[in-house]
């Protein structure tokens, strides 16, 4: 009896596992040392073990998968020099990039939060971007280099990095010393959302929860997985693909149909051109998938690929479950093996099917964006428009349909259509009359607060003498909107006027629509 309910305890445990595994392509990182090691301790600052290395007198700390702590963090140097012409060398590729690269480019990757030096370090503007720490704030309080595609990701199948992780990699392998060093790779991000993003793999997470303010950046910890915001996408693809091609690294059907997807969802910017220019010229190589941008031909059924790979999964599984399986009758480990690998291609099927139908909605999204109706008022008193200055004034100037304080959006007041409030596509305020007490010259201004049943903020609008030319109207007395003096200059300011005057051009307007 005891011997069968070890058998059945083996197979719970070999069950549970294969749940937490979301895929089997996830890698389980190996464990370098454990917390009774000579020179292994906790930081409490950090919530992990650490173990002390000395190089070449020099202090080190060893993360237990392997990678080295703190060893990104955004500095400044005096001494430059050129990886083009010397050794390659990750400490170099920072100080290039920080002096070279990014001095006219300053925001962060994932939160484009800008930043600034101060005393050689590089430290992101949080209010810049919205950010808000999620549970790290030392970390929040700095910009790292990030690998697009991680160190570990490149790292961690080589022997090297088996025999003495990032350390021992970076001190006898050559490749490995060079893809670590690609400034290709290498972006600006704030601490925290380096280091929680870790060596975790990319994907569409279903959910969207912010962890940082309003940052545009998912972490999914039990999966492993992290999603960018979409202005990115483009960004990751293109270094991935080149990453692939350079040094031959391999990327999984599913990740490379995804890629492709961002990659056409996010075309190379202005500032992408030119960051590869600038890397080619210190670096020596291009980025030919941002050089010679296009878009690429999207993959076929991937499922299917997968589907059939079935003697691979099988294989893989039973070495990685070779010490559980031994337990058991070779009847039975076959037995096992067999559904273990039908469930691990089950996931693997209902993963991808997730994702692609994630890819193809946000597809749709990008062929046909939402329109957002904005309206310019127009004045009959010549080729001058309702505007705002920054003292939340409602004024008249220059026509310029590229100035967003001249562009309104009209929203419903009430249940009755008959009324509106005018909102300002820039900030959001809408216009209403400040002054209760008076009718004729009141102010007209810009509030930030947007009240349902205010009379002084709702408006409708009436036929003018001149055809195709509106008033404005309040629902408060049903005063009109009326530009103050009929010789106007840029900066003239609006008025409420009791008395409505057909054929007065001081108060007529003519509403233009423009699509955004």
């Amino acid at each position: 009896m005891p011997y069968l309910m070890n058998k059945i305890t083996l197979l719970l445990m070999t069950s549970m596992m294969l749940f937490a595994q979301n895929t089997y392509e996830d890698y389980q990182p190996q464990q370098f040392f454990s917390s009774g090691d000579m020179d292994a301790f906790f930081s409490s600052k950090e919530g992990e073990f650490l173990k002390k290395l000395v190089v070449d007198g020099h202090e080190y700390y060893m993360q237990e998968d392997g990678d080295l702590f703190e060893e990104d963090v955004a500095t400044i140097e005096h001494e430059v020099f050129s990886a083009k012409k010397d050794i390659f060398s990750f400490g170099k590729s920072k100080r290039l990039l920080a002096t070279k690269v990014y001095p006219s480019y300053q925001k962060a990757f994932y939160s484009n939060c800008d930043y600034e030096i101060q005393e050689k370090k590089l430290i992101p503007i949080q209010k810049s971007c919205g950010f808000t720490y999620r549970k790290n704030k030392n970390r929040s309080e700095r910009i790292e280099w990030e690998h697009v595609v991680p160190a570990w990701h490149f790292g961690h199948q080589l022997r090297c990095w088996q025999n003495g992780g990032r350390m021992t990699c970076r001190q006898t392998n050559t490749k490995f010393k060079q893809m670590e060093a690609d400034m290709h790779n290498l972006v600006p991000a704030i601490g925290e959302i380096n280091g929680d993003r870790s060596n975790y793999k990319y994907a569409m997470i279903e959910g969207e929860k912010r962890l940082y303010g309003k940052v545009d950046m998912e972490i999914f910890f039990s999966d492993k997985k992290a999603e960018p915001s979409p202005h990115v996408y483009g960004d990751i693809a293109r270094t991935y693909f080149y990453m692939r091609d350079r040094y031959g690294l391999r990327i999984s059907k599913t990740q490379e149909k995804m890629l492709i997807a961002w990659n056409n969802l996010d075309p190379v910017s202005a500032w992408e051109k030119k960051r590869n220019l600038l890397i080619k010229e210190l670096q020596g190589d291009d980025n030919k998938y941002v050089s010679a941008y296009q878009q690429i031909e999207q993959l076929g059924e991937v499922t299917k690929d997968i589907a059939s790979d079935f003697d691979g999964v099988k294989k893989e599984l039973s070495v990685e479950y070779a010490d559980l399986l031994e337990n058991f009758s070779p009847t039975v480990a076959g037995i096992i093996l067999f559904i273990m690998t039908l469930f691990v291609l089950y996931k693997r099927k209902k993963q991808i099917s997730k994702t692609e139908k994630k890819i193809e909605k946000i597809e749709v999204e990008k062929e046909e964006p939402s329109e957002t109706k904005a309206f310019m008022f127009i004045s009959q008193l010549g080729d001058v428009v309702i505007s705002s200055n920054d003292k939340d004034e409602v004024i008249i100037e220059k026509t310029d349909e590229n100035n967003p304080q001249q562009q309104w959006i009209l929203t419903k007041a009430n249940q009755k259509k008959e009324y509106f409030f005018i909102e300002n596509l820039s900030s959001g305020k809408v216009i209403e009359i400040k002054d209760a007490n008076t009718n004729d010259g009141a102010k007209i201004v810009l509030n930030k607060k947007k009240r349902s049943s205010n009379d002084h903020q709702e408006w409708k609008f009436e036929s003018a003498e001149e055809k195709g030319y509106v008033f404005v109207i309040s629902k408060w007395s049903l005063n009109v909107l009326d530009v103050k003096y009929k010789k106007t200059n840029d900066g003239t300011k609006l008025q409420s006027f009791h008395k409505k005057v057909r054929g007065t051009n001081n108060q007529e307007w003519r509403v233009e629509t423009i699509i955004k």
